[in-house]
């Protein structure tokens, strides 16, 4: 009985020396899969645990990476939507809203165009042309923001605009003509 108890004492010894690193392991698989990142194994074995510990460090590793380049696209994404779509449009779009559909009882549209602007490009080095286009849709972007005024689209030497579709205005005829002014 005695023998019995103490090879019973060792294996449970062994069987806990070869369980302890496993757990550890596990530990973390279930904090990773709560969605924890930092989770990280310190491990420093040169057996099957260390290789499964050092593979696991990596994939974290790679994740995290996989995560940062992910919220970076997320984020050109949203200024590139903001650049195209009206802001409260945008904002709906990456809610999820997949049927972005209103009713405007009643709004101006307006397209600006700079008479000549194509012909005096070419006249231009693409640097002195890339400031210029810069130059103009900025004072269109100042005169929009003045008069309450959206930006939809800008093309070259194009402008277009609408005031009273997303945004409610009385006024919206009125604030147009200023713009255009």
């Amino acid at each position: 009985v005695l023998i019995s108890c103490l090879v019973t004492l060792i294996a449970m010894r062994f069987a806990a020396r070869f369980t302890r690193p496993l757990n550890t392991i596990m530990d973390s698989m279930r904090q990773l899969r709560s969605g924890d990142l930092d989770t990280h194994i310190e491990l420093e074995r040169s057996d099957e645990y260390g290789d499964l510990a050092s593979a696991f460090n990596r994939i974290i590793k790679s994740t995290r990476a996989q995560r940062r380049l992910i919220e970076q696209k997320k984020r050109a994404f949203s200024q590139l939507l903001r650049q195209v779509l009206p802001e409260s449009v945008a904002t709906r779009f990456e809610l999820g809203d997949d049927s972005i559909v209103d009713r405007a009882p009643s709004a101006t549209v307006i397209c600006a165009t700079r008479d000549g602007f194509n012909q005096g490009m070419e006249q231009l080095t693409p640097e002195r042309a890339a400031q210029v286009l810069g130059d103009l849709v900025g004072a269109w972007d100042e005169a929009a923001s003045r008069h309450g005024v959206e930006r939809i689209k800008t093309l070259g030497g194009h402008y277009l605009a609408v005031c009273g579709l997303t945004v409610t205005r009385l006024d919206h005829v009125n604030r147009s003509l200023a713009f255009a002014r």
